[in-house]
Protein backbone atom coordinates (compact mmCIF):
# COMPACT_ATOMS: atom_id res chain seq x y z
CA UNK A 1 0.00 0.00 0.00
CA UNK A 2 1.40 3.32 -1.00
CA UNK A 3 -0.06 6.70 -1.09
CA UNK A 4 0.81 10.44 -1.93
CA UNK A 5 -0.01 12.66 1.22
CA UNK A 6 -1.05 16.34 1.56
CA UNK A 7 -0.41 16.89 5.03
CA UNK A 8 2.94 18.51 6.58
CA UNK A 9 5.11 15.17 7.09
CA UNK A 10 5.43 15.11 10.54
CA UNK A 11 1.89 15.13 10.86
CA UNK A 12 1.61 11.94 8.77
CA UNK A 13 4.26 10.33 10.97
CA UNK A 14 2.17 11.09 14.08
CA UNK A 15 -0.95 9.60 12.19
CA UNK A 16 1.61 6.38 11.75
CA UNK A 17 2.88 6.27 15.14
CA UNK A 18 -0.53 6.52 16.65
CA UNK A 19 -1.78 3.34 14.27
CA UNK A 20 1.76 1.43 14.47
CA UNK A 21 0.17 -0.44 17.80
CA UNK A 22 -3.06 -1.26 16.18
CA UNK A 23 -1.55 -2.35 13.13
CA UNK A 24 0.59 -4.14 15.08
CA UNK A 25 -2.26 -6.38 16.78
CA UNK A 26 -3.80 -6.97 13.04
CA UNK A 27 -5.32 -10.79 13.08
CA UNK A 28 -2.66 -12.69 10.43
CA UNK A 29 0.06 -9.65 9.94
CA UNK A 30 3.37 -11.14 10.32
CA UNK A 31 5.20 -7.62 9.53
CA UNK A 32 5.23 -4.15 8.32
CA UNK A 33 7.82 -2.14 6.91
CA UNK A 34 7.09 1.60 6.82
CA UNK A 35 8.03 3.79 3.83
CA UNK A 36 8.50 7.58 3.78
CA UNK A 37 9.86 9.76 1.13
CA UNK A 38 8.91 13.04 2.27
CA UNK A 39 10.80 14.96 -0.20
CA UNK A 40 8.23 13.49 -3.18
CA UNK A 41 5.61 13.15 -0.48
CA UNK A 42 5.02 9.59 -0.44
CA UNK A 43 4.41 7.13 2.09
CA UNK A 44 3.00 3.58 2.54
CA UNK A 45 4.01 0.06 3.50
CA UNK A 46 5.44 -3.38 2.61
CA UNK A 47 2.92 -5.31 4.71
CA UNK A 48 3.32 -9.71 4.99
CA UNK A 49 0.07 -11.45 5.98
CA UNK A 50 0.12 -15.39 6.69
CA UNK A 51 -2.75 -15.47 4.16
CA UNK A 52 -4.60 -13.64 1.52
CA UNK A 53 -7.80 -13.80 3.11
CA UNK A 54 -6.21 -11.93 6.29
CA UNK A 55 -5.00 -9.20 4.10
CA UNK A 56 -8.64 -9.02 2.65
CA UNK A 57 -9.70 -8.41 5.99
CA UNK A 58 -7.14 -6.05 6.97
CA UNK A 59 -8.15 -3.71 3.71
CA UNK A 60 -11.67 -4.12 4.40
CA UNK A 61 -11.01 -3.29 8.46
CA UNK A 62 -11.46 -0.17 10.40
CA UNK A 63 -8.06 0.44 9.71
CA UNK A 64 -7.82 -0.52 6.56
CA UNK A 65 -10.38 2.08 5.20
CA UNK A 66 -9.23 4.89 7.53
CA UNK A 67 -5.98 4.72 4.98
CA UNK A 68 -8.09 3.99 2.43
CA UNK A 69 -10.60 7.11 2.32
CA UNK A 70 -8.27 9.28 4.59
CA UNK A 71 -8.70 12.90 2.43
CA UNK A 72 -4.93 13.91 3.40
CA UNK A 73 -4.16 10.79 1.02
CA UNK A 74 -4.07 10.36 -2.93
CA UNK A 75 -3.30 7.93 -5.33
CA UNK A 76 -3.32 5.39 -3.41
CA UNK A 77 -2.07 2.17 -4.69
CA UNK A 78 -2.70 -1.35 -3.38
CA UNK A 79 -1.61 -4.55 -4.38
CA UNK A 80 -1.76 -7.73 -3.45
CA UNK A 81 1.08 -10.25 -4.79
CA UNK A 82 2.18 -13.77 -3.45
CA UNK A 83 5.15 -14.62 -1.94
CA UNK A 84 7.98 -16.19 -4.17
CA UNK A 85 8.57 -18.92 -1.06
CA UNK A 86 11.34 -20.81 -2.23
CA UNK A 87 13.11 -17.70 -2.90
CA UNK A 88 12.41 -15.56 0.41
CA UNK A 89 13.51 -18.24 1.98
CA UNK A 90 17.15 -18.25 1.24
CA UNK A 91 17.56 -14.02 1.54
CA UNK A 92 14.29 -13.50 4.42
CA UNK A 93 16.08 -12.51 7.70
CA UNK A 94 15.04 -11.04 10.88
CA UNK A 95 15.05 -6.97 10.96
CA UNK A 96 17.56 -6.64 13.63
CA UNK A 97 17.51 -2.87 15.36
CA UNK A 98 21.20 -2.39 13.85
CA UNK A 99 19.78 -3.13 10.25
CA UNK A 100 17.02 -0.22 10.25
CA UNK A 101 19.32 2.18 8.99
CA UNK A 102 18.88 2.81 4.85
CA UNK A 103 22.05 0.75 3.78
CA UNK A 104 22.64 -1.39 6.36
CA UNK A 105 21.97 -4.61 4.70
CA UNK A 106 23.56 -3.27 1.38
CA UNK A 107 27.34 -3.17 3.51
CA UNK A 108 26.42 -6.73 4.58
CA UNK A 109 26.24 -8.17 1.17
CA UNK A 110 29.31 -6.00 -0.25
CA UNK A 111 31.75 -7.18 2.34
Amino acid sequence: MNFAFDAPAEQVKQTGLDLALAIAQVPGLVWKTWLMNEAKREAGGIYWFDSEAAAIAYLNSDIGQHIQHNPTFSAIQIRLTPVWSEATAITARAVMPSQLQLGAGIREVMV
